[in-house]
């Protein structure tokens, strides 16, 4: 949740600003302290992606959004200076976001208005252009508009290059009139950057927005009411029924239908009964945990099918596209501990013969200490699994799933695979 308190006072912020026609040295001197490098770590912990930055008031950066959207952890840094940064307002649909940073006592730049700029006019863009820190270019305002002809963006022949994403655009008398954002592909003077009074507008955008989000999710939580039960969001209605195709190749490529119906739900435990195709009597019914409990659920199932699935309603969790779990607490229905840690991978396409779905991949693996005679494995004491599945917000539930088992000495113990046949919602 970002913070919707928004701290500037854009118009109070001219102390950075120079007597107009400054000299060029002039200006790139003062206004060079202002802009910054932005990179961070991604969910891998993989160091990833560089743009840059401008100071708009004490302890506040602005920069563009697709520039820290894969990021797990922010900084800011300037020569061998560097701070750690978060997200305080966040405006995805323009691309601009205000991090803040503690202990940063760079000087605020002054704020200027694109709408005052004039085609021909020269501007200045200042960042970090394929890493080449403080990189100062001279061009002119080209024209008033978006490459669409949609949006009232700055276009400069002003130099911008991946890198110089979150940079600063400014006039002759060093006030910042843009944040360069993007070159047009396959062309060499095409640059534009979003007008710098946005800047202003993040606060009451971001409030408006996280009020509709809010009153959204309000009004799809009363939509969905069956029979007198709210149905928490991400969960499947009861009645719901699905049909998968299930494969071993472990040994012998076995094959089976599983016959999966939903009979009840309580909140955020979906109740299901499983059977195999052809089964005259009911399914067993199982009590699936959504939404954060993550378990690893096994099911017992005639002709010596063992069906596990992970969490299979994990989009019910607001968390899970937000990127790893450590130390998931698992418990297996024979009662025997699991360790399991996963993550979202994130979202992808994937065909199944149900379809085609757009569907959030999460890895996990996990491991327990177990005692088992297999009389074509043999004596093990250990077992650990590698799973993936691909959970699809359109059917509430996993549409895909692949898991591998084996012993502590890597014999192969199970490997499986469910697919998705088809879905009726109700």
């Amino acid at each position: 949740m970002h913070r919707i308190c928004f701290t500037l006072l854009l118009t109070l912020f001219h102390g950075s600003a120079l007597p107009q026609e400054a000299s060029a040295e002039k200006l790139f001197a003062s206004l060079s302290q202002s802009v910054f490098f932005v990179w961070g770590f991604d969910a891998d912990d993989r160091r990833a992606v560089l743009g840059s930055g401008v100071v708009i008031a004490p302890g506040k950066v602005a920069t563009n959004c697709h520039v820290i959207a894969k990021l797990r952890q922010i900084h800011v840094q300037r020569e061998n200076v560097i701070y750690i940064a978060s997200v305080d307002v966040s405006d995805p649909s323009r691309d601009l976001c205000q991090l803040d940073v503690k202990n940063l006592t760079a000087p605020p730049v002054a704020i200027g208005n694109a709408r005052d700029l004039r085609v021909g006019q020269k501007v200045y863009a200042l960042g970090n252009p394929r890493g080449l820190e403080n990189t100062f270019s001279e061009g002119i305002v080209s024209a008033l508009r978006g490459p669409d002809g949609k949006e009232p963006l700055v276009q400069t022949t002003a130099a911008i290059a991946a890198g110089s994403s979150g940079g600063g655009l400014f006039d002759t008398s060093g006030k910042l009139v843009g944040i360069t954002t993007f070159q047009h592909s396959g062309t060499g003077n095409l640059n534009f950057a979003v007008p710098a009074e946005w800047l202003g507008e993040m606060g009451s955008r971001a409030k408006a927005a996280e009020e509709k989000k809010a009153a959204a999710a309000a009004a799809a939580q009363a939509a969905r009411t069956v029979g007198g039960v709210v149905l928490a969001p991400g969960v499947p209605a009861p009645g719901t029924t699905f049909k998968y195709r299930y494969t071993d190749r472990a040994f012998g490529g076995r094959r089976a239908t599983v016959n999966i119906s939903v009979s009840g739900v309580d909140g955020l435990i979906v109740r299901e009964a499983t059977l195999l195709e052809g089964e005259s009597q009911a399914g067993q019914v199982y009590s699936m945990v959504a939404a954060g409990e993550a378990r690893v659920f096994e099911r017992a199932l005639p002709d010596g099918v063992v069906l596990s699935e992970f969490a299979p309603y994990l989009l019910a969790n607001t968390d899970a596209e937000k990127g790893n779990w450590l130390n998931i607490p698992g418990v297996s229905t024979d009662g025997r501990p699991w360790r399991v840690s996963g993550r979202a991978v994130g979202w992808e396409s994937v065909t199944v013969p149900a379809g085609t779905f757009r569907a959030l991949k999460v890895t996990m693996k996990g491991s327990r200490e177990i005692e088992f005679r297999d009389p074509r494995l043999g004596q093990h004491d250990g077992v650990n699994f590698e799973y993936t599945a691909w959970h699809a917000e359109e059917t509430r539930r996993i549409v895909r799933m692949q898991r591998r088992m084996f012993s502590a000495s890597n014999v192969v113990v199970a490997d499986e695979s469910l697919e998705l046949v088809n879905h009726n919602a109700r």
